[in-house]
């Protein structure tokens, strides 16, 4: 944030999210929406605000997208501009040698500051008081749903319900019958709605009958980017 848009974000208004909460079902579902998960930071910018949403998580990104197919040791950068458009950078950036070099890096930056060799460097199209946090109802986006749930007449009519009753909208359904215990798997995606929406939908869908665990929720990357 602080490179592209000259801010430093702090870490409370970050969204943080790690990769327990991915099942095999949750792998091949992406696959069948034409995607893969991957763990990913996004940082974007509204200038008609100068509001900046940054955050952490697994997304689906569409295959066609370079980041998704970048695996194993090597690691990728995608910036895109108003006029240059979208520009990736792929490298190693895990393994014994490349790790070591970033640490190594940081570590006499780190000392150098600390001595007064060197500063932060003064970007000069912006300061950082000319931009500010987005709030979770600037920040938009598409959105992947997996519920367990009983598997009984009018169940995925009261989720649909419950989901409208937070303006959020559904685009796909698709229903699996889940073991022995009369209970089923149901994977969901959205409409583009915004994050404060998605999380009172979450609320409360954990608090509807017939939902037996807290849903697991992945955003859908889109490579054209929804401004905060």
């Amino acid at each position: 944030a602080y490179l592209a848009h000259g801010m430093w974000i702090n870490l409370d208004e970050i969204t943080v999210e790690g990769i327990r909460k991915i099942s095999n079902d949750d792998l091949l579902e992406a696959r069948k929406l034409g995607c893969k998960i991957k763990l990913i930071g996004v940082i974007r910018r509204n200038f008609e605000n100068n509001h900046v949403s940054a955050g952490v998580y697994p997304a689906l990104v569409p295959v066609g997208e370079i980041i998704a197919r970048t695996n194993g040791v090597y690691n990728g950068v995608s910036l895109t501009g108003t006029v240059v458009g979208t520009v990736v950078l792929t490298g190693r950036g895990a393994g014994q040698d490349p790790t070591a070099g970033s640490v190594i890096s940081d570590i006499v930056d780190v000392v150098k500051a600390m001595k007064g060799m060197t500063s932060l460097p003064k970007l000069m199209h912006v300061t950082p008081d000319e931009c500010k946090a987005a709030t979770s109802s600037e920040v938009r986006g598409r959105f992947y749903l997996r519920l367990h749930v009983d598997d009984r007449p009018g169940q995925l009519a009261k989720i649909a319900e419950c989901l409208a009753d937070s303006e959020v909208s559904l685009a796909t359904v698709s229903q699996t019958p889940k073991g022995e215990d009369s209970s089923a798997s149901i994977i969901l995606t959205t409409h583009e709605t915004n994050e404060h929406s998605i999380e009172l939908a979450i609320q409360s869908l954990e608090n509807l009958p017939g939902v037996k665990e807290s849903p697991v929720l992945f955003r859908m990357f889109d490579p054209n980017g929804f401004e905060a």
